[in-house]
């Protein structure tokens, strides 16, 4: 059975999400550039930064990685 859990770190409407293939990592961005990188089994935020004149793509991913691999 499909059980949906609610995450709220703002109050903006989300714009994009992101699901890691690996890791029980959810990504969200809303529309002011804030972006929460949440861990789902948890259900708490593990990195929030705003992302506004940067290429978010590539920032998330590089930090995805590095949380992978075990840095903070």
């Amino acid at each position: 059975m499909l059980r949906l859990r609610a995450f709220r770190a703002t109050n903006e409407k989300v714009v994009k999400i992101a699901v890691h293939p690996t890791h029980p990592w959810l990504v969200t961005a809303d529309a002011s550039d804030h972006v929460s990188v949440w861990n789902w089994e948890h259900r708490q935020v593990i990195y929030e930064l705003k992302a506004g004149g940067v290429d978010q793509r590539r920032l998330v991913g590089a930090k995805l990685e590095k949380l992978a691999e075990g840095e903070s």
